[in-house]
This record gives structure tokens, C-alpha cells and sequence, in this order.
């Protein structure tokens, strides 16, 4: 493919890590554009109530910070970093949304959700909303929906990538780095 790629009019890429990978894999077109992917939204903004409820459905306790995790239980997504952070933050409640995240192992401050269709619900019961990955993360796009105005309730998202998204609302840590600063 990278060798039919000089003959391409254009790669088009969601993020700027997507468009280096496919470059450092030696396809090389006449042109490259990065088009971030878009977010809906009406449907990631927060409705009057949800957050009481969506906590009380959780069974998570008054005043306890609480982080999403949305990702699919992968390599990539680095969720062995995410448990190892964890034990720095005892007070704070995890929910770990997306395939494969019932397998994780049990810890008293995680909840294992699993793949959920009512994400955007979710993260309205949420105070920050993280992305462990360690690698090869262009553009997150569960750092995206929940940086929708009302999805927090003041947007501080923390990437562990060098995710551009993230901008002023949030901080960026290093990768593979769970240990506080």
C-alpha cells in the first residue's frame, strides 16, 4: 500500500500522530490534510438532574470525585497504568468504560462497566475524564466528547498522551508514568 501511496491525490488523516505514523510507514502522497473528527454536541451535553441520578444509580458516594475512563481494554490504551495511578488516589471512584473492562482485576475504587451505550449519561456523574494510552493515540475521542460544555462540571480532562485536544482544559502527563508528580 505505502508503495501505491505517491500515486494518491491526498491522505487525509484525524490527527497529526495519524498522519506521522502513516508517513513513518512510507506512504507518501502528493498532498496530506489532517481533519479532526467531530463531536455531536447535543447529544454529550449534560440534562438538568442526570448527574444526581446517573451518581445515585452508581451507587457513588456524596462527594467523592469521581474519573471516566472510556476506552476498550487494549495494549494501547495502557490500562495497567491506569490501576497502578489508582492506588495513589484512594479516594477517588474509577469508572472504566468500554469492551473488555469487566476483566479487569478488582480493585475497592474501580467500576467495571463494560461496554455501555449510555456513555454520554455516564459522564455527566464524572468530575474528570482520563486517557491512559501509551501509545499511538492521534485524537481520543472520549477526550473530545467529554470536553462537550456541561459534560463536566469544570472540563479538566488528563491525557496521558500528547494528545493536541486536550489544549488549556486539561494537562498532559507522560506516558507509562502513573506515579504522582
Amino acid at each position: 500500500m505505502p508503495t501505491l501511496s505517491r500515486h494518491a491525490d491526498i491522505l487525509i488523516s484525524n490527527s497529526a500522530a495519524g498522519l506521522a505514523s502513516h508517513v513513518a510507514l512510507g506512504y507518501r502522497p502528493l498532498r496530506t490534510r489532517v481533519i479532526y473528527p467531530g463531536v455531536d454536541t447535543e447529544r454529550f451535553r449534560a440534562r438538568p438532574g442526570q448527574h444526581a441520578g446517573v451518581r445515585d444509580e452508581l451507587r457513588l458516594p456524596v462527594g467523592t470525585p469521581v474519573v471516566a475512563h472510556v476506552a476498550r481494554l487494549d495494549p494501547m490504551k495502557d490500562h495497567a497504568c491506569l490501576l497502578k495511578a489508582m492506588q495513589y488516589l484512594p479516594n477517588v471512584r474509577v469508572l472504566a468504560i468500554g469492551q473488555g473492562t469487566r476483566s479487569l482485576p478488582a480493585r475497592p475504587n474501580l467500576q467495571r462497566l463494560g461496554p455501555r451505550p449510555d456513555i454520554e449519561r455516564l459522564l455527566t456523574a464524572c468530575d474528570v475524564s482520563v486517557s491512559s494510552s501509551a501509545f499511538g493515540e492521534g485524537f481520543p475521542n472520549s477526550l473530545a466528547e467529554s470536553m462537550v460544555p456541561s459534560a463536566y462540571p469544570w472540563r479538566r480532562p488528563t491525557s496521558a498522551t500528547r494528545s493536541t485536544i486536550v489544549g488549556d482544559t486539561g494537562c498532559l502527563v507522560a506516558p507509562r508514568s502513573p506515579e504522582p508528580a
